[in-house]
């Protein structure tokens, strides 16, 4: 497993069947558009956690690549999907809507709804999306605004 990965995360994937273990890293942002975005600092610095979302943090902020799902698909020729795992700081609503409208529906879906845990979600994004996602996923495991 690549650094930074936890232990316990391959053992959660075998339990879902899944016996190969490839991840990429690419050098971009998901997001629900192709184009060079503001990625907002912490405010900590010691904080790795960058966000798409303006106000999530701070105001301080560089510039990246930013694209969606379906191009990066396109550009790695990839059809389908067997595990997406988001973890992006707010910008996972904006994204899965995108990838739902799209017709992409990976195998397994593991997300953390980050507005949600932040107290970032005054209009219920994450639940209404959350609601959205039922419809063509069973919900195997959640913990707090993770599933």
């Amino acid at each position: 497993m690549p650094p930074g990965l936890h232990g316990d995360y391959k053992t959660l994937l075998k339990s879902c069947g899944l016996t190969s273990f490839e991840f990429d890293y690419l050098d971009l942002a998901l997001s629900d558009a192709k184009e060079e975005a503001k990625f907002y600092k912490p405010l900590n610095p010691a904080h790795v956690s960058h966000t798409l979302v303006p106000k999530m943090y701070g105001s301080d902020s560089l510039t990246v690549q930013a694209d969606h799902l379906v191009n990066v698909m396109k550009t790695r020729g990839d059809s389908k999907i067997d595990l997406l795992k988001l973890d992006i700081e707010g910008g996972e609503v904006a994204v899965l809507h995108h990838m739902l409208d799209n017709g992409v529906f990976p195998r397994y879906l593991g997300v953390e709804f980050d507005l949600l845990a932040k107290g970032k979600d005054p209009a219920n994004k994450s639940q209404k999306l959350t609601d959205r996602l039922q419809q063509n996923y069973h919900v195997l495991h959640q913990d707090g605004a993770n599933i």
